[in-house]
């Protein structure tokens, strides 16, 4: 049986997604240890070529080879309009890619969680057996659901 490391998204208190990543699989392992180290999203719509070991200086991205930071990417939008693409960084790499998809996710969830990820969101771990869902509430100490 696979056990899930398992992080609420906090925006001002309010969770507005969760996230349960596999202990058995190296990416589940990367975000996790990401989550627990600082991790920062930014949007990347502009960005076709940007992929995962790339390098950020807080304003450019740049390939993973160019580790003076000397030549960013070029900007040029990402082919799919349906896709809204946000970098998961940890100090100065990107470690992979928290992606929304217009076709598949209602238009609320998604403004819900851009909002929520350009706010600079609080992440929590959590015990998968506390079942936390998106609305509800981290008080700073513990989560609420929304019917306390």
């Amino acid at each position: 049986m696979t056990i899930y490391n398992m992080f609420a998204l906090v925006a001002d208190g309010d969770v507005f997604d969760t996230l349960g990543l596999p202990e058995d699989n190296p990416t589940g392992i990367k975000w996790s240890a990401g989550l627990r180290s600082g991790l920062i999203f930014k949007k990347t719509i502009e960005y076709s070529q940007l992929r995962s070991g790339c390098l950020f200086d807080g304003e450019n991205f740049y390939d993973p080879e160019d580790l003076e930071m000397r030549t960013p990417l070029p900007k040029s939008p990402i082919d799919n309009p349906d896709v809204i693409k946000y970098a998961g960084i940890v100090g100065n790499e990107v470690i992979g890619f928290y992606t929304l998809d217009k076709t598949i996710m209602s238009e609320d969830f998604i403004s819900m969680v851009c909002a929520g990820l350009e706010s600079n969101p609080d992440i929590i771990e959590f015990d998968s057996s506390l079942n936390v869902q998106p609305g509800w509430i981290w008080n700073g100490t513990q989560f609420l659901s929304p019917e306390e």
